[in-house]
């Protein structure tokens, strides 16, 4: 999960939840109290206490997606795993800012990791079904260039709204890529691990009928 060492909280809050989840994690896998009391350790400072009901997951454009990405994940399973009502309103609390910050995107997994702890409202599942039935198997081995059709709105070099999946770069887990990204090369052979992820998220949620 990378570099956990305190000088870079600052600029990648989601490593300290990672550290945290991870801590949370052991303790409910082995019943080991040792994991309770390092997490206790973390929290005695109040600047982690803080970062960690922030719900912000970078500095400035640094690493943006792939730190949200981090913190949904890291948000669920320390949701999963926490037993301490203040520890969980801080994880709770994290979870519904973080939220709100890209909830416009349609994310699926996004939407579906806040579902399993909030309502979410109808048009949130609505365009996180949608994205999913937007995707495109197998993914794409192929160059991208949105910023050469003119039907796409466009601020600068990126699209004004987040681009369906089908029409996005080709990429390995699409939820911690820039959805307003225009252009991309053909890259690798990817899995459809982040669909299946999603997918089966909302399955258990119910979002996601059996037919």
């Amino acid at each position: 999960m990378g570099d956990h060492r305190p000088s870079g909280w600052a600029l990648t809050p989601p490593r300290l939840l990672t550290a945290i989840a991870l801590l949370n994690l052991a303790r409910a896998a082995g019943g080991d109290e040792v994991f309770s009391v390092e997490k206790n350790n973390f929290f005695s400072n109040a600047i982690v206490r803080k970062i960690a009901a922030s719900g912000e997951v970078h500095f400035l454009w640094y690493a943006k997606e792939f730190n949200q990405h981090l913190a949904f994940m890291n948000y669920y399973v320390l949701l999963a795993t926490e037993d301490d009502p203040a520890w969980r309103g801080y994880w709770m609390k994290g979870l519904d800012k973080l939220m709100g910050k890209f909830c416009r995107e349609g994310n699926s997994f996004f939407a579906f990791v806040y579902g399993g702890y909030f309502t979410l409202e109808p048009s949130a599942k609505e365009k996180a079904v949608q994205m999913l039935e937007e995707f495109r198997f197998p993914k794409r081995r192929e160059d991208v260039r949105n910023s050469e059709d003119e039907s796409i709105e466009k601020v600068g070099r990126w699209s004004r709204q987040p681009l369906p999946a089908w029409r996005r770069p080709n990429t390995d887990i699409i939820w911690q890529r820039n959805p307003y990204e225009l252009d991309g090369h053909a890259g690798n052979r990817y899995s459809g691990v982040d669909f299946l992820l999603a997918y089966w998220m909302g399955r258990h949620l119910g979002i996601i009928g059996t037919n």
